[in-house]
Formats: structure tokens, C-alpha cells, sequence
């Protein structure tokens, strides 16, 4: 097969070794006369018992390998495993009746339910033996790389909270933020008030989503209007954002702060003004949420890192879930994250 279980082990180094010390602990423990009664009896009983484990070892082994491409995860065990016990009861009594038939029946000259029974339960053991082997293997495999996807999943989650907090207290975004709130201040204190509500709003979800995976496309939308609540209170008429929701909010749900990094992408690489008013379409078709604008490149980009749509990438990379499109043409950048089911 050409596998390698273990390093520097492959499949078939544990095969040869495997089916020859296996079929030896079947005869020592078995109590089948026919495995007793000098050494010419013993060396055709092993030899019997060594064909009946080497054809049950392969055989169920191609099954496990082959179910194990089709249900490989955690989730699909019970699958895989109902998909184990069918073909390898078929794969088994098959293989079963024909070596019986060919060497106990012919041996003893009839059938016998005592050579029968025993043949089986050894047949049964073996094959149970085996096939324990490669799932328990595969299982706990599988198990450990889940944690190890977890475990990062939450370390790049929690970089890009990280990452969110750390631009918004840069002193650049305390300069825009703090004028912006000193301008309508003077303004209106009621509108100064309504601005510290939002600005207060973005903190709090980034500081509460820290440790989530994933939140509710409702919780996104929401996080969403504060935050450009903060950026229409800088660019007033010159921005533009418009949503089309047409998926259940509550039952659909994305990595936090993802709408805020698409839109903070926005900002960073288009130039607004009034002569320039910047338009953003934010609509949801075939289990993707897209975020679509005409292209307004500054005439003097800002430092970027670059980090931004790669981590939403990354991110998405690790809950196992499609990659995000980018699409940039020479009028119209897209970006289309897809919505993850959740469980309600």
C-alpha cells in the first residue's frame, strides 16, 4: 500500500511483521486440538492461521483506508466506523467460508460444528484485532490535529483582535477619532454623545470577541454600524456604505471583526472626498457576504502590512471552511467572505 503508519515504519514493515507474530499469539492461546499433538500439527496449524490473518489483515486494511478517505474527520467516526463493521463482516465471512471450506472441511474429511465455531471465533478475533488497530490509530490522529487546528485557530483569532485594538490606540486613529469627537463637541453635544456611544460599542465587541471563533452575522452587522458610525462622523457625505441582507442573521455567522478589517481596507487604500465620494455595497448572494467599491487609489498610499485580508484568509483556512474571493479590476475592487451555518 505503500502507507507509512509510524516513522521510518511503513505499512507493509508492520504487515510482515504483524500477521506472522499475530497468527503465533492466536495458536498459543487457542485451545483447537488441531493446534496441539506434536510439531508437524502445530507448524500446519500456524501456517493455516497465518494465510487466514495475512487475507483478513490486507483485506480489512483496504477497507479502512479506503472509508477513511471518504469520512476522514472526527465528525464522520460513526459513519466510518458503520462503514468499517458492513464491508468488513462481508469482506470477512466471505474469506471465512472459503478457507474453511478449503482446509478444515477437506482436512477433517466433513463438517464440523466444533472446527466450525472455533475457526470462526479466531477469524472474528483477528479481524476485530486489526481493525482496532488502524482506527484507534487513525482516530486519535485525527483527534490530535483538531486540537492543534484549535489551538491555532484561537492564536490567530486572538492576533487579530490583538492586531484591531493595537490600530485603533496607534496615535493616528486617537488623532482622527479625538478631532473628529472634538468637532461635534462644538458642533452638538448630542450628536458628541451618540459618537462616544459607538466609539465605546467597537471597543467593547473587540474586547468581548476576543476569545470567539466565530459570531453571528446579527452580531457582525451590529459591531459594523458602529464602526462606520465613527467613519461617516469623519467623512460625513463623501462615504457611502449600503447593505442588502437576505440570509437569517442569526443562523449564518463569520470570524469577528471581519467587516471591520474589509472596511478599514477600504479606507486605507481609496482616496474620499467630495469631489471623490467613495460608494461601498455590502450584499449577501450564495452563502457569501461581498464587499464591492469603485477604485479611488490615494496619489500617496499609506504604509500597509498587508496582514489584513491574509488573516481573514488564514482564519478561514483553519475552521475548514472555503477561502474568501478577491477580485481587482482597474474600476472595482470585490471581496466576498463566505457565511459558516451555525447551529441555533
Amino acid at each position: 500500500m505503500g502507507k507509512v503508519l509510524y516513522k521510518g515504519i511503513s505499512e507493509e514493515n508492520v504487515q510482515w511483521l504483524g500477521i506472522p507474530i499475530l497468527s503465533l499469539i492466536i495458536m498459543s492461546t487457542s485451545d483447537d486440538p488441531r493446534c496441539h499433538g506434536g510439531w508437524t500439527n502445530w507448524i500446519g496449524g500456524y501456517m493455516i492461521v497465518t494465510v487466514y490473518t495475512g487475507l483478513l489483515w490486507i483485506g480489512n486494511a483496504l477497507i479502512f483506508y479506503k472509508l477513511k478517505q471518504k469520512y476522514r474527520s472526527i465528525e464522520e467516526t460513526s459513519k466510518r466506523i458503520i462503514g468499517i463493521l458492513f464491508y468488513s463482516a462481508i469482506y470477512t465471512l466471505s474469506v471465512f467460508h472459503i478457507l474453511h471450506f478449503a482446509f478444515s472441511y477437506r482436512l477433517t474429511g466433513g463438517w464440523s460444528w466444533e472446527f466450525y465455531s472455533t475457526d470462526l471465533r479466531t477469524t472474528l478475533v483477528a479481524t476485530i484485532i486489526v481493525t482496532f488497530m488502524y482506527e484507534s490509530r487513525h482516530f486519535f490522529k485525527e483527534w490530535n490535529k483538531s486540537k492543534m487546528i484549535a489551538e491555532q485557530l484561537r492564536y490567530e483569532t486572538t492576533q487579530a483582535q490583538l492586531s484591531n485594538l493595537q490600530n485603533q490606540v496607534n496615535p493616528h486613529f486617537l488623532f482622527n477619532t479625538l478631532n473628529t469627537l472634538s468637532s461635534l463637541i462644538h458642533e452638538d453635544n448630542t450628536i458628541a454623545l451618540d459618537f462616544v456611544h459607538h466609539m465605546s460599542h467597537v471597543y467593547r465587541y473587540v474586547l468581548k470577541s476576543q476569545e470567539k471563533q466565530l459570531v453571528t452575522l446579527a452580531e457582525e452587522l451590529q459591531f459594523a454600524e458602529s464602526f462606520i458610525h465613527l467613519l461617516k462622523a469623519r467623512y460625513r457625505d463623501t462615504l457611502h456604505i449600503h447593505f442588502a441582507i437576505s440570509v437569517d442573521e442569526h443562523s449564518v455567522g463569520l470570524p469577528p471583526a471581519s467587516l471591520q478589517i474589509l472596511l478599514e481596507n477600504v479606507i486605507k487604500h481609496n482616496s474620499i472626498s467630495k469631489d471623490q465620494p467613495l460608494d461601498v455595497q455590502v450584499y449577501t448572494k450564495e452563502g457569501f457576504i461581498y464587499m464591492i467599491h469603485d477604485r479611488h487609489p490615494k496619489l500617496e498610499p499609506e504604509p500597509t502590512s498587508g496582514t489584513g485580508l491574509a488573516n481573514i484568509k488564514k482564519r478561514y483556512n483553519l475552521l475548514g471552511a472555503m477561502e474568501p474571493i478577491i477580485e481587482s479590476t482597474e474600476n472595482h475592487f470585490l471581496v466576498a467572505i463566505p457565511l459558516i451555518d451555525i447551529d441555533v
